[in-house]
């Protein structure tokens, strides 16, 4: 289901099986669609029955998230499977500045006039011979965390199995540095394996940037957008360098403990964790682009300083022009005057060259 272009929702029915004294749990992810980040958050009719993680958040344009709705355990099958269940899920195109909880509700408080989207999903329950997939996947997860299912291997098999958890892009974190501005960053952590992976993001300075999630689940071959937000700063770094790293830890966990979902899981002694850290780089505009605006600048200034000097060029050229232009009228009348005389001369010459040439003929 699309939400009038905003979130693409999958799927529009959350299957439950209905399983006594279990907890089961429903995947719905969230596609961002459009060109700007989308804060949702998630409502149900029943919050004392399920638990939903995360219910609220940020997507960043072109990226997807996978909320976990987890059903509290059943003591009694619902009449004739049938549910009256409904969650319900608001998004509304989210600003630069929402980083917690407090700045997504007053996005989604229709008072305050924003345009929320609304989009409700039903709930069905079914009988476990009709989702084997998930039956078997809790099975294969339930093993891993008992390990059972590396009776045969050695400790360094199981460690080489283990570091491939997650695939996580990019390797450092980059942020294009100005002052008392805010700028995020995008982290995918991809799942490679067929197990649930639990996982934790730390920060050397929490105080200077907001994570959202901080702590998740990544669903067997699926990904999971990590937002990073450093907040705005108001003085440039020695150097113009970045010590803050990044340490991401990730374990297997059981789809049953995503209720218990806790940062103190990854503490627990005996459990093997995988860890991985980014370091944070700034990026500055480059001194060649600076050193080209500075020229462009400097000769824009020469340009116009030598302005006056071609206006008065122009000018005398000008004043030239009206000095020629004056003399036209008395060289065009010389010239008339000098062709009036020759032909003056011409007329008393032909009269007297007859007389010249009979005269003494006259007298032989």
């Amino acid at each position: 289901m699309i939400m009038d272009d905003l979130l693409k929702i999958e799927p529009q029915v959350l299957s439950f099986p209905h399983e006594l004294n279990k907890q089961v749990s429903c995947r719905i992810r969230l596609s961002n669609i459009t060109r700007k980040g989308v804060a949702f958050k998630v409502m149900t009719t029943d919050p004392k029955k399920y638990t939903v993680r995360p219910s609220w958040g940020i997507i960043l344009p072109g990226s997807c998230l996978d909320v976990i709705v987890t059903t509290h355990c059943l003591k009694a099958l619902p009449p004739d499977q049938q549910c009256a269940d409904k969650f319900k899920i608001n998004s509304v195109f989210a600003s630069p500045h929402a980083t917690t909880e407090d700045d997504v509700r007053k996005l989604l408080d229709e008072k305050a006039g924003g345009h929320v989207l609304a989009c409700k999903l039903g709930v069905i329950f079914t009988s476990p011979s009709q989702v084997p997939s998930l039956a078997a996947e809790e099975s294969a997860s339930s093993s891993i965390a008992s390990g059972t299912e590396y009776t045969n291997s050695s400790d360094s098999d199981l460690k080489m199995d283990v570091k491939k958890l997650l695939d996580i892009t990019p390797s450092e974190l980059q942020f294009p540095f100005e002052l008392n501005k805010e700028f995020s960053c995008l982290l995918r952590l991809a799942n490679m394996t067929e197990n649930h992976v639990f996982f934790k993001v730390k920060a050397t300075h929490p105080q200077k940037y907001s994570v959202q999630p901080k702590v998740g689940i990544v669903f067997p071959r699926s990904t999971c957008d990590v937002i990073v937000r450093m907040h705005p700063q108001t003085k440039i770094p020695v150097d113009k360098e970045c010590k803050d790293k990044f340490l991401i830890q990730s374990i297997v966990g059981s789809p049953r403990a995503i209720n218990e979902l806790t940062p103190k899981m990854f503490d627990e002694p005996g459990r093997f964790v995988e860890e991985f850290k980014l370091r944070v780089v700034y990026t500055f505009p480059s001194r060649q682009q600076s050193s080209t605006n500075e020229k462009l600048e400097a000769g824009s200034s020469s340009n116009a300083s030598t302005l006056p000097n071609i206006n008065s060029n122009d000018h005398e050229v000008t004043q030239e022009l009206d000095r020629n232009e004056s003399n036209v009228g008395p060289l065009f009348m010389k010239g008339i005057t000098i062709g009036l005389l020759g032909l003056i001369f011409w007329y008393i010459m032909m009269k007297m060259l007859p007389l010249i040439w009979y005269s003494p003929m006259a007298k032989i």
